[in-house]
C-alpha cells in the first residue's frame, strides 16, 4: 500500500510541475493571444514531428521528403488539428485536445505511465506550449521527460526547448 500511495504522488507531482517547468525554462514573450495568429501554414516538418510526439506514443510512419509544409488550425477552445503535407499534398492528420491560457495555448500533456511495484516503473511525458512572437510567428515550447526503474537500477532523461516557426500563410 505505501509503494501504490509513492507511487500516486510521483504521478500527482509530475502532473503539476510540468506546466511551471515549461514556462519557467522556455521563458516565452509571447504576444496578446490570438487565434487568426496560430491558425496558419509553417515550414518544415519539425512542428510535425514535436506535435505528433504529444499524440501518440508510437513513431510516425508518414514517409516525408521534399517540400514540406504543417498546416495547424485552432478552434478557439479546446482542440487543434495538424496536418502535414508534402508538395501540396495533405499526408497525414491530428487532432490534440488543447487549453488557453493567458499568453499561450498548452497543448494537452500526454503523460503514460507503467507501476509493477518492486520490480519496474516507467514514466514518459511530453507538454508542449504554443504562443505568437512580436514577428507574428509561433513560438513552441517543449519539455520531455522519461524515467525507467528497474528492481534497483534507475534512468532516465529530461529535455526542454523552444523554437520559432515561420509562417507562410493563414
Amino acid at each position: 500500500m505505501r509503494i501504490f500511495c509513492i507511487l500516486l504522488l510521483v504521478f500527482c507531482f509530475s502532473s503539476c510541475t510540468t506546466n511551471r517547468y515549461v514556462i519557467k525554462h522556455c521563458k516565452p514573450n509571447p504576444n496578446e493571444l490570438s487565434f487568426d495568429r496560430i491558425n496558419g501554414v509553417y515550414e518544415g516538418s519539425e512542428l510535425w514531428n514535436i506535435l505528433y510526439k504529444n499524440f501518440s506514443r508510437k513513431n510516425d510512419t508518414t514517409a516525408l521528403s521534399g517540400n514540406i509544409e504543417t498546416e495547424i488550425n485552432f478552434n478557439g477552445t479546446d482542440k487543434i488539428t495538424a496536418a502535414v503535407y508534402e508538395n501540396g499534398l495533405k499526408k497525414n492528420q491530428i487532432t490534440l485536445k488543447a487549453k488557453i491560457y493567458k499568453d499561450y495555448v498548452s497543448i494537452k500533456k500526454r503523460q503514460h505511465l507503467i507501476p509493477l511495484p518492486f520490480i519496474y516503473f516507467k514514466s514518459d511525458v511530453h507538454k508542449t506550449l504554443l504562443y505568437t512572437n512580436s514577428e507574428n510567428n509561433l513560438g513552441l515550447c517543449a519539455y520531455e521527460s522519461v524515467t525507467l526503474n528497474i528492481l534497483v537500477f534507475a534512468g532516465g532523461k529530461t529535455n526542454h526547448f523552444s523554437s520559432d516557426y515561420i509562417k507562410k500563410s493563414n
